[in-house]
């Protein structure tokens, strides 16, 4: 799935929740250059057995919503990119501090389901 929509300037809204990525290894730059992008509901992924999800949103300068409420992302370094400086994010109750820590201007919600 590296790279899978890099370069797609079209899409401004991503809802690939549905995605099952239970065995994929290698989800980086999966939204390369989407620079069009401001919401992505990534909610249902699996990213437990991935090896590289580095730079996943890189180049995606307009993402202003995402959710990555399923991820336990501490195990992993460079996923956010170039983001903007101000956004709102859901995240799992375990990742919470390492997105504070790289989006600190980032309004940071933890669901309640």
């Amino acid at each position: 799935m590296d790279g899978m929509f890099g370069d797609d300037f079209a899409l401004k809204i991503l809802d690939v929740s549905s995605f099952n990525t239970e065995n994929i290894k290698d989800l980086s730059h999966m939204f390369y250059r989407c620079g069009n992008l401001t919401f992505i509901n990534i909610s249902n992924f699996y990213i437990n057995n991935s090896v590289d999800i580095n730079y996943i949103f890189s180049g995606c300068g307009n993402l202003i919503f995402i959710d990555i409420s399923s991820f336990d992302i501490n195990n992993y370094k460079n996923i956010y990119g170039d983001l903007p400086k101000k956004g709102k994010i859901l995240v799992s109750n375990n990742s919470y501090n390492w997105t504070k820590k790289y989006l600190p201007n980032w309004e940071i919600v933890i669901p309640k389901y």
